[in-house]
């Protein structure tokens, strides 16, 4: 059987804590649509900065806004 260190396990349970209170409020149900929004965000923000888009990506912003909103159970 294999046994962990006590240090190790009090180290784990401490990152399981962090990770639920940072995740405290979050509606677990919009987290696939934020990580999508926020994902084409950054990919265009990338191609603006490169010089790839002309004019920055505004009209996602409506779309990260709502998605935070809902993120936030507004």
């Amino acid at each position: 059987m294999f046994w962990k260190s006590v240090e190790e396990t009090d180290a784990n349970a401490a990152r399981i804590v962090a990770c639920v209170n940072a995740c405290a409020g979050i509606n677990p149900e919009a987290v696939p649509e934020l990580v999508n929004a926020l994902t084409e965000l950054e990919l265009r923000t990338r191609e603006f900065l490169a010089g790839e888009l002309v004019t920055f990506p505004a009209a996602l912003l409506p779309q990260v806004r709502k998605t935070l909103d809902k993120a936030r159970g507004k």
